[in-house]
């Protein structure tokens, strides 16, 4: 166990799947370990997850980067870490997030990925890890469905607020929801309403064919090179301002997003 953290809660969710949301939402109360800035301060820290910070930027990889993956231990005071990944990058998870197939779920994934030009993506192989550790262990679930929809998201909020043994933050927790909510949903869920049933049919046939056809590599040509770069940065990688600094990255950084990831040096 590492020093400071009283037990640690992880969650695996594929891409898209709000897995960043999900983890600031349990990472309000003083009891769990801050993200982005070192404060128990709940209010606090509600102003750094807030996701009206999100317009700062061009893309939303962009914010992803700058706004999300830093944790602050307080080795003096156990708390609680809350952390998440992707299927496949960690051999043991307690939760696991969950998004049906219904017509508004399918839309708002595959119209989301459209939108910010892949990103973010299934690679290969994730959809069938998330299948097969599915199989083998026993998670808890928790609805995606349910922040998709205003009416739900409180219950379900206050269902895992009580599984995972952590204090109700409401007030906090409806103003970061909103934030997400008017960014994530809300453009979505109105163009939703236009569209006939058998558009809304071709979203579910999209997003089976990508859990079937994912990408045949995992660099995404359709955002900045520092963005893509960050997205898949290794340990010992070094720090990147642009594309030019390729020719000066160590061989095995090179080989690495050349041969794994699929990119194409200038």
């Amino acid at each position: 166990m590492i020093t400071g953290i009283l037990s640690a809660i992880h969650i695996e969710y594929q891409p898209g799947f709000g897995g960043n949301f999900l983890t600031l939402l349990m990472s309000l109360d003083p009891i769990t370990v801050p993200y982005i800035h070192r404060t128990n301060d709940v209010f606090e820290r509600l102003k750094f997850y807030n996701f009206n910070n999100s317009k700062k930027f061009d893309h939303w990889a962009q914010f992803h980067r700058n706004y999300h993956g830093s944790y602050f231990i307080d080795k003096s005071n156990p708390q609680i870490l809350i952390t998440r990944s992707h299927w496949g990058y960690t051999d043991f998870a307690d939760y696991a997030v969950d998004l049906s197939y219904d017509d508004f779920p399918n839309y708002w994934l595959i119209s989301t990925r459209e939108r910010w030009r892949q990103f973010p993506v299934l690679m290969p192989g994730d959809f069938d890890i998330e299948i097969n550790k599915r199989s083998l262990l026993s998670y808890k679930n928790i609805s995606l469905d349910s922040f998709l929809y205003r009416d739900f998201w409180k219950d379900e909020y206050l269902r895992i607020c009580n599984l995972m043994n952590l204090p109700v933050q409401m007030k906090a927790a409806e103003i970061l929801y909103n934030s997400w909510y008017q960014i994530r949903v809300a453009p979505l869920a109105e163009d939703f309403k236009k569209l006939s049933i058998s558009e809304k049919l071709s979203y579910y046939h999209k997003r089976k064919d990508q859990e079937l056809n994912p990408p045949k590599n995992r660099w995404n040509h359709s955002i900045p090179f520092k963005e893509a770069f960050y997205l898949l940065r290794g340990d010992g990688w070094p720090e990147c301002s642009s594309e030019e600094d390729f020719d000066n990255f160590p061989d095995f950084v090179k080989k690495e997003l050349i041969e794994k990831f699929g990119y194409i040096p200038k």
